[in-house]
């Protein structure tokens, strides 16, 4: 029981350290795969979509359809910003934005440091911020994805649609976190 009551604790306190919390991104500046700098400062008035993925995960490779979906139909408001975990080859990322028909940037997170402040987890895992850098919801992108190897068709549920929709519309969000099914973010603890 008192094993039960200190993982309930840790995973409480970890919501509650994350949700709503101001991250500073812009002050951990990353580079795009085409080894530019990247400059956060543009995307400061709308909403950002913050999508961690990995070049060989499927799972990612299936969330692109819906991220250049949420890219087209959020255009004025939201931003859509990728993000390759790890030491992911920069021709591999380049090949996948090509392949997958990506217009918005991807940026190389080689030392885990959007990662790590984030607390990303799996790929695909989606981080959703205000103007401000404040979270309003993170994790699965929809209910398609049941596990590693099982998929629905079509999903029936679209968390990071409704959040972006309850936030414009000024609605209270229904649902701020729900758990990302995918491939393992692996960090090396020397990183």
């Amino acid at each position: 029981m008192i094993r039960f009551v200190t993982i309930f604790l840790a995973v409480l306190l970890q919501v509650n350290c994350i949700w709503g919390q101001h991250y500073k991104l812009d002050s951990l500046s990353l580079r795009t795969i085409e080894n530019t700098k990247f400059n956060l400062k543009p995307y400061q008035h709308k909403l950002k979509v913050i999508a961690f993925l990995a070049v060989d995960c499927p799972l990612s490779q299936q969330s692109t359809v819906v991220l250049r979906e949420i890219r087209a139909k959020f255009s004025d408001n939201v931003s859509v910003i990728g993000v390759f975990p790890g030491r992911e080859s920069r021709m591999a990322c380049i090949a996948f934005k090509k392949k997958y028909q990506l217009l918005f940037p991807l940026l190389s997170d080689k030392e885990y440091k959007w990662t790590k402040l984030l607390n990303a987890t799996v790929t695909p895992e989606v981080f959703l911020l205000n103007e401000g850098n404040n979270l309003l919801y993170y994790g699965a992108i929809d209910d398609r994805t049941i596990s590693l190897n099982k998929r629905k068709r079509k999903a029936e549920k679209n968390y990071l649609v409704d959040a972006i929709d309850d936030h414009l519309s000024g609605k209270k969000m229904g649902i701020n976190h729900v758990k990302a099914v995918g491939c393992y973010i692996e960090i090396n603890q020397d990183e």
